[in-house]
Protein backbone atom coordinates (compact mmCIF):
# COMPACT_ATOMS: atom_id res chain seq x y z
CA UNK A 1 0.00 0.00 0.00
CA UNK A 2 1.34 3.24 -0.79
CA UNK A 3 2.37 5.56 1.64
CA UNK A 4 0.13 9.15 2.07
CA UNK A 5 3.29 11.26 0.77
CA UNK A 6 3.40 8.92 -2.35
CA UNK A 7 -0.01 9.20 -3.12
CA UNK A 8 0.31 12.96 -3.27
CA UNK A 9 3.54 12.95 -4.96
CA UNK A 10 1.43 10.65 -7.80
CA UNK A 11 -1.41 12.57 -7.52
CA UNK A 12 0.17 16.26 -8.50
CA UNK A 13 2.96 14.96 -10.56
CA UNK A 14 1.80 12.07 -13.10
CA UNK A 15 -1.85 11.43 -12.52
CA UNK A 16 -3.41 14.90 -13.75
CA UNK A 17 -2.14 14.07 -17.71
CA UNK A 18 -4.28 10.82 -17.06
CA UNK A 19 -8.07 10.30 -16.12
CA UNK A 20 -8.85 7.52 -13.93
CA UNK A 21 -9.86 5.14 -16.98
CA UNK A 22 -6.45 5.21 -17.71
CA UNK A 23 -5.00 3.24 -14.86
CA UNK A 24 -5.86 -0.13 -14.78
CA UNK A 25 -3.94 -1.83 -11.70
CA UNK A 26 -5.23 1.13 -9.48
CA UNK A 27 -5.25 1.19 -5.99
CA UNK A 28 -7.45 3.28 -4.16
CA UNK A 29 -5.75 5.38 -1.51
CA UNK A 30 -8.81 8.04 -0.11
CA UNK A 31 -11.80 9.20 -1.82
CA UNK A 32 -10.04 11.46 -4.11
CA UNK A 33 -6.95 10.06 -4.50
CA UNK A 34 -5.78 7.35 -7.11
CA UNK A 35 -2.73 5.63 -7.91
CA UNK A 36 -1.10 2.99 -9.78
CA UNK A 37 1.92 2.00 -12.05
CA UNK A 38 3.51 4.04 -14.73
CA UNK A 39 2.93 1.61 -17.22
CA UNK A 40 -0.73 1.62 -17.24
CA UNK A 41 -0.74 5.63 -17.44
CA UNK A 42 -1.87 6.20 -21.05
CA UNK A 43 -0.56 9.65 -22.15
CA UNK A 44 -3.16 11.04 -24.66
CA UNK A 45 -2.03 12.15 -28.41
CA UNK A 46 -3.35 15.69 -28.45
CA UNK A 47 -1.87 16.21 -24.59
CA UNK A 48 2.09 15.53 -26.59
CA UNK A 49 0.64 18.27 -29.41
CA UNK A 50 2.67 21.86 -29.69
CA UNK A 51 0.09 24.56 -28.53
CA UNK A 52 0.64 27.60 -30.69
CA UNK A 53 1.04 31.03 -28.88
CA UNK A 54 -0.07 32.81 -32.62
CA UNK A 55 3.75 34.44 -31.87
CA UNK A 56 5.85 32.89 -33.70
CA UNK A 57 9.18 33.92 -31.87
CA UNK A 58 7.12 33.13 -28.65
CA UNK A 59 6.66 29.58 -30.11
CA UNK A 60 10.32 29.72 -30.81
CA UNK A 61 11.11 30.55 -27.13
CA UNK A 62 8.61 27.83 -25.22
CA UNK A 63 9.80 25.21 -27.78
CA UNK A 64 12.48 22.55 -27.56
CA UNK A 65 13.02 19.02 -28.24
CA UNK A 66 11.67 19.14 -31.85
CA UNK A 67 8.61 21.40 -30.42
CA UNK A 68 7.71 25.02 -31.58
CA UNK A 69 5.16 26.26 -29.47
CA UNK A 70 3.31 25.67 -25.80
CA UNK A 71 2.10 22.80 -23.82
CA UNK A 72 -1.48 21.76 -22.44
CA UNK A 73 -1.28 23.05 -18.64
CA UNK A 74 1.89 24.72 -18.78
CA UNK A 75 2.58 27.56 -16.29
CA UNK A 76 5.29 30.22 -16.66
CA UNK A 77 6.59 32.76 -14.23
CA UNK A 78 8.31 35.89 -15.56
CA UNK A 79 10.28 38.68 -13.19
CA UNK A 80 12.51 41.40 -14.36
CA UNK A 81 13.36 44.94 -12.81
CA UNK A 82 10.59 47.69 -12.95
CA UNK A 83 10.34 48.65 -16.58
CA UNK A 84 11.79 46.15 -18.26
CA UNK A 85 8.99 44.87 -20.36
CA UNK A 86 7.10 42.32 -18.34
CA UNK A 87 3.49 43.91 -18.45
CA UNK A 88 4.47 44.53 -22.12
CA UNK A 89 5.26 40.80 -22.82
CA UNK A 90 2.28 39.84 -21.19
CA UNK A 91 -0.10 41.63 -23.34
CA UNK A 92 1.50 40.92 -26.40
CA UNK A 93 1.52 37.12 -25.75
CA UNK A 94 -2.63 37.92 -24.92
CA UNK A 95 -3.31 39.80 -28.39
CA UNK A 96 -1.27 37.48 -30.66
CA UNK A 97 -3.02 34.64 -28.95
CA UNK A 98 -6.74 35.70 -28.60
CA UNK A 99 -6.85 37.71 -31.93
CA UNK A 100 -8.80 37.37 -34.76
CA UNK A 101 -6.54 35.69 -38.01
CA UNK A 102 -8.45 37.11 -41.07
CA UNK A 103 -5.15 36.73 -43.04
CA UNK A 104 -5.43 33.36 -41.92
CA UNK A 105 -9.08 32.71 -42.71
CA UNK A 106 -10.11 31.10 -39.27
CA UNK A 107 -10.62 33.27 -35.73
CA UNK A 108 -8.52 33.68 -32.59
CA UNK A 109 -6.52 30.62 -31.39
CA UNK A 110 -8.39 30.88 -27.82
CA UNK A 111 -9.12 33.73 -25.71
CA UNK A 112 -7.02 35.20 -22.89
CA UNK A 113 -8.21 36.57 -19.26
CA UNK A 114 -5.83 39.51 -17.99
CA UNK A 115 -5.90 39.75 -14.57
CA UNK A 116 -4.50 43.23 -13.59
CA UNK A 117 -4.39 43.88 -9.91
CA UNK A 118 -1.38 46.70 -10.29
CA UNK A 119 -3.59 48.82 -12.86
CA UNK A 120 -6.77 50.56 -13.92
CA UNK A 121 -8.05 48.82 -17.20
CA UNK A 122 -7.50 52.62 -18.51
CA UNK A 123 -3.94 52.30 -17.52
CA UNK A 124 -3.92 48.58 -19.70
CA UNK A 125 -5.56 49.36 -22.80
CA UNK A 126 -3.14 52.83 -22.81
CA UNK A 127 -0.63 50.30 -22.55
CA UNK A 128 -2.26 48.38 -25.59
CA UNK A 129 -2.28 51.29 -27.73
CA UNK A 130 1.04 52.15 -26.87
CA UNK A 131 2.52 49.19 -27.76
CA UNK A 132 0.80 49.10 -31.00
CA UNK A 133 -1.13 46.40 -30.80
CA UNK A 134 -4.38 45.96 -32.51
CA UNK A 135 -7.01 42.89 -32.17
CA UNK A 136 -7.72 42.92 -28.40
CA UNK A 137 -11.65 41.75 -29.13
CA UNK A 138 -11.08 38.54 -27.13
CA UNK A 139 -9.13 39.37 -24.33
CA UNK A 140 -10.92 39.71 -21.01
CA UNK A 141 -9.80 42.15 -18.40
CA UNK A 142 -10.53 41.70 -14.51
CA UNK A 143 -8.85 42.93 -11.24
CA UNK A 144 -8.96 40.13 -8.92
CA UNK A 145 -7.01 40.17 -5.84
CA UNK A 146 -9.00 37.18 -4.24
CA UNK A 147 -6.90 34.13 -6.44
CA UNK A 148 -10.08 31.95 -5.84
CA UNK A 149 -12.56 34.55 -7.74
CA UNK A 150 -10.03 34.80 -10.24
CA UNK A 151 -10.36 31.30 -11.24
CA UNK A 152 -13.75 30.89 -10.70
CA UNK A 153 -14.03 33.57 -13.71
CA UNK A 154 -12.23 31.81 -15.79
CA UNK A 155 -13.94 28.20 -14.93
CA UNK A 156 -17.51 30.06 -15.94
CA UNK A 157 -15.83 31.63 -19.03
CA UNK A 158 -14.55 28.19 -19.84
CA UNK A 159 -17.93 26.77 -19.77
CA UNK A 160 -19.60 29.61 -21.45
CA UNK A 161 -16.89 29.83 -24.24
CA UNK A 162 -15.74 26.45 -24.71
CA UNK A 163 -12.73 27.12 -25.89
CA UNK A 164 -8.84 27.24 -24.96
CA UNK A 165 -7.71 29.95 -22.26
CA UNK A 166 -4.47 31.92 -21.55
CA UNK A 167 -4.90 33.14 -18.32
CA UNK A 168 -1.95 36.26 -17.33
CA UNK A 169 -1.99 37.32 -13.50
CA UNK A 170 -0.03 40.67 -12.78
CA UNK A 171 1.26 40.28 -10.81
CA UNK A 172 1.37 37.91 -8.02
CA UNK A 173 2.22 39.95 -5.15
CA UNK A 174 -1.27 41.54 -5.76
CA UNK A 175 -3.42 38.93 -4.74
CA UNK A 176 -4.41 38.45 -1.68
CA UNK A 177 -2.98 35.72 0.22
CA UNK A 178 0.44 33.41 0.37
CA UNK A 179 2.44 33.40 -3.11
CA UNK A 180 3.58 29.90 -2.99
CA UNK A 181 -0.21 28.78 -2.02
CA UNK A 182 -1.96 30.96 -4.89
CA UNK A 183 1.18 29.74 -7.35
CA UNK A 184 -0.12 26.44 -6.98
CA UNK A 185 -4.04 27.15 -7.14
CA UNK A 186 -2.93 28.26 -10.26
CA UNK A 187 -0.67 25.32 -11.40
CA UNK A 188 -3.16 22.81 -10.15
CA UNK A 189 -5.76 24.86 -11.72
CA UNK A 190 -4.13 24.86 -15.25
CA UNK A 191 -3.80 20.39 -14.49
CA UNK A 192 -7.58 20.57 -13.89
CA UNK A 193 -8.21 21.27 -16.97
CA UNK A 194 -5.69 18.95 -18.56
CA UNK A 195 -7.28 15.55 -17.86
CA UNK A 196 -9.88 15.92 -20.18
CA UNK A 197 -10.05 14.32 -24.12
CA UNK A 198 -8.69 17.48 -26.29
CA UNK A 199 -7.41 20.37 -26.41
CA UNK A 200 -10.79 22.29 -26.32
CA UNK A 201 -10.37 23.73 -22.70
CA UNK A 202 -6.74 23.91 -21.72
CA UNK A 203 -5.46 26.31 -19.53
CA UNK A 204 -2.40 27.43 -19.42
CA UNK A 205 -0.90 30.82 -17.52
CA UNK A 206 1.43 33.54 -17.26
CA UNK A 207 2.33 34.47 -13.87
CA UNK A 208 4.27 37.95 -13.39
CA UNK A 209 6.23 37.65 -9.78
CA UNK A 210 8.64 40.73 -8.57
CA UNK A 211 12.25 41.05 -8.23
CA UNK A 212 14.07 42.70 -5.48
CA UNK A 213 16.44 46.04 -5.51
CA UNK A 214 19.28 43.98 -6.89
CA UNK A 215 17.37 42.54 -9.72
CA UNK A 216 17.18 38.82 -8.34
CA UNK A 217 14.19 37.14 -7.69
CA UNK A 218 11.94 38.25 -4.53
CA UNK A 219 10.33 35.15 -3.27
CA UNK A 220 10.02 31.95 -2.20
CA UNK A 221 12.54 29.13 -4.78
CA UNK A 222 9.20 26.89 -4.11
CA UNK A 223 7.55 29.14 -6.59
CA UNK A 224 10.55 28.56 -8.81
CA UNK A 225 9.61 24.69 -7.97
CA UNK A 226 6.04 24.49 -8.83
CA UNK A 227 5.93 26.60 -11.81
CA UNK A 228 6.59 24.77 -15.31
CA UNK A 229 9.15 27.33 -16.68
CA UNK A 230 10.76 30.19 -15.71
CA UNK A 231 11.39 33.49 -17.73
CA UNK A 232 13.98 36.52 -16.49
CA UNK A 233 14.59 39.65 -17.78
CA UNK A 234 17.64 41.60 -17.44
CA UNK A 235 19.94 43.97 -19.42
CA UNK A 236 23.72 43.53 -19.87
CA UNK A 237 27.01 44.73 -19.87
CA UNK A 238 26.26 45.87 -23.46
CA UNK A 239 23.24 47.07 -22.81
CA UNK A 240 20.86 44.71 -24.52
CA UNK A 241 17.67 43.28 -23.15
CA UNK A 242 17.67 39.68 -22.39
CA UNK A 243 15.28 37.10 -22.07
CA UNK A 244 16.11 34.18 -20.38
CA UNK A 245 14.37 31.07 -20.07
CA UNK A 246 16.27 30.01 -16.68
CA UNK A 247 13.88 26.27 -16.15
CA UNK A 248 11.30 25.14 -18.93
CA UNK A 249 10.04 22.02 -18.57
CA UNK A 250 9.90 19.82 -21.31
CA UNK A 251 11.72 22.34 -23.49
CA UNK A 252 15.40 23.22 -23.53
CA UNK A 253 16.73 26.72 -21.75
CA UNK A 254 17.87 29.58 -24.25
CA UNK A 255 18.59 33.13 -24.30
CA UNK A 256 17.33 35.70 -26.52
CA UNK A 257 17.59 39.44 -27.17
CA UNK A 258 14.64 41.65 -27.91
CA UNK A 259 13.33 45.20 -27.80
CA UNK A 260 10.75 47.22 -27.01
CA UNK A 261 9.26 48.64 -29.96
CA UNK A 262 6.26 50.96 -31.07
CA UNK A 263 4.89 46.88 -32.59
CA UNK A 264 5.71 45.57 -29.36
CA UNK A 265 8.56 43.48 -28.69
CA UNK A 266 10.78 42.75 -31.16
CA UNK A 267 12.90 39.14 -29.68
CA UNK A 268 16.05 38.38 -31.71
CA UNK A 269 15.03 34.48 -32.68
CA UNK A 270 18.19 34.60 -35.09
CA UNK A 271 20.91 33.97 -32.77
CA UNK A 272 20.47 32.73 -29.50
CA UNK A 273 22.66 34.68 -27.07
CA UNK A 274 25.71 33.64 -25.77
CA UNK A 275 26.62 34.42 -22.57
Amino acid sequence: MPTAAGVRWLLHTILPYATVSDVTHSIQASDDAVAGLISDIVVPEWFKQAIPTGWPELDLLYGGRGVKGDRASMVTMISAPSGMGKTAFCLQAATEYSRNRPEEGRGPLGIAVYNSAEEIPYQVITELEFLGLVGFENIYLTNFTDPKAMLNYVRNLIREKNCPVLLVVDSLQTMDGDCVSNTWDIVNFCKEYAKGETLTQVVRALVISQVGKDGKFSGSNKLLHAVDRYISFSIDKNGRNLMSVLKNRGGTRKTLSFKITTGGLDINTAKEVQE
